[in-house]
């Protein structure tokens, strides 16, 4: 696989993998617009009075050969508060079996919160000649709140064939105020053709384990199940609609609704 098309087409294969948002998937061999531009508004719903969270990310990509990178700018709003964030990231293709991502982001700006003061990711995705579509990817975050910080190791892989994408990825965290580890996972596909439409989605599970900082210490423990949908339609060759249903039961806490109903243009 050519590494430009492979990286068009691993974009939402690491929706899976990274947690972003929405499709950017151009069919083999095609060559995609330079420009895209994305507006992505939601909205959550969360049971056992914990209110509900809404906001919106504006993101602009740049594609070329070697380099893509991608600006994002996010507001979130709860019942606490506001806050906004803002981040850059890039996929980075080195030959036709080796490519990376690495991004940075951080919320200076709010009035609590809601997001890492800082978050940086790195990942590697390697091309296994031996197994025609077999994409192995590493990755490591680093996760810094004002009071406490975490870092997650991840281990995936991604296997192309033809119009069907499946992935699944399995994480280490580690809480760095306590030390404590814990582990989680998710798998899922996407099925459908760039410049058409896109259908796919997803299932996951895991189990939080931190320390959090009040006036004292104190320790968090949640297993959580989820799962999403999404669908990609363009509905003229350049432009098109994204939206997105998230589903999670963090047991012993909250279930919570996520809607998305984004619009896109390339250019």
């Amino acid at each position: 696989m050519h590494p430009s098309a492979a990286v068009w087409r691993v974009r939402s294969a690491v929706l899976l993998l990274v947690s972003t948002a929405s499709a950017v998937l151009p069919a083999h061999g095609q060559q995609a617009p330079a420009f895209r531009v994305e507006l992505l508004p939601f909205y959550h719903s969360l049971s056992n009075d914990y209110g509900h969270w809404s906001g919106a990310t504006a993101r602009l990509w740049y594609r070329s050969k070697r380099f893509t990178p991608v600006l994002d700018v996010s507001s979130q709003t709860r019942p606490e508060g506001s806050q906004q964030s803002v981040g850059l990231s890039s996929y980075i293709v080195f030959n036709d079996r080796f490519y990376t991502i690495v991004g940075m982001s951080t919320a200076p700006f709010g009035e609590v919160e809601l997001m890492p003061r800082l978050r940086a990711d790195a990942a590697a995705f390697f091309a296994i000649p031996s197994v025609p579509g077999l994409v192995l990817n590493i990755g490591v975050t680093e996760i810094k709140f004002d009071e406490s910080d975490m870092q997650i190791a991840s281990l995936g892989s991604i296997l192309y064939r033809g119009p069907l994408i499946l992935s699944g990825v399995l994480r280490v965290n580690r809480d760095g105020v306590g030390g404590d580890l814990s582990t989680s996972g998710n798998a899922g596909g996407q099925y459908g053709a760039e410049r058409k439409a896109w259908f796919g989605g997803g299932i996951g599970a895991g189990r939080e384990a931190y320390q959090t900082i009040a006036v004292t210490r104190f320790d968090v423990r949640f297993t959580s199940l989820s799962a999403f949908g999404f669908t990609q339609v363009w509905a003229t060759g350049s432009s098109g609609f994204t939206a997105r249903y998230d589903l999670e039961r963090k047991l012993s806490a909250y279930t919570r609704h996520g809607f998305m109903l984004g619009y896109f243009v390339d250019f």
